[in-house]
């Protein structure tokens, strides 16, 4: 009789992992639509997640459309950003950040604050100029 007990248990848990992603996907899809306003979707898409207790075909496919459809729509807001991000000249930047952050990495992380108003070339004067 005990195990039929922990068999159970590990059916419940099979159920409870096999719906976890499509859970997750839908609360991320309602987060999405959730950011830009639409209430109504968000609502529809709270609803639908009642279909997960339907054990019947035709609800998998709705809920199989459902996230579907959310996958375009972040294919789409990625092209969107992308976009937004090229026009703005956000990825053109990328390299000569690169080179700011190594010559950054090159000069020492302790200086003398007076040192530190000077030009490097202006110190090598000071120093021969004071010797």
């Amino acid at each position: 009789m005990h195990r039929t007990a922990v068999f159970c248990h590990h059916e419940g848990m099979k159920k409870v992992l096999l719906y976890l992603p499509i859970v997750l996907a839908l609360l991320l899809l309602a987060a999405h639509f959730l950011r830009y306003g639409n209430t109504v979707i968000v609502v529809g898409i709270a609803a639908l997640s009642g279909l997960l207790f339907v054990r019947r075909t035709w609800a998998a496919r709705i809920i199989q459309l459902v996230l579907v459809a959310g996958t375009v729509e972040w294919l789409r807001t990625l092209a969107m950003l992308v976009q937004e991000r090229m026009a703005l000249g956000a990825f053109g930047q990328a390299p000569e950040l690169c080179i700011q952050l190594a010559d950054l990495r090159a000069q020492p992380v302790c200086r003398n604050p007076a040192q530190s108003t000077q030009d490097p070339g202006d110190q090598d004067e000071a120093q021969d100029g004071a010797a």
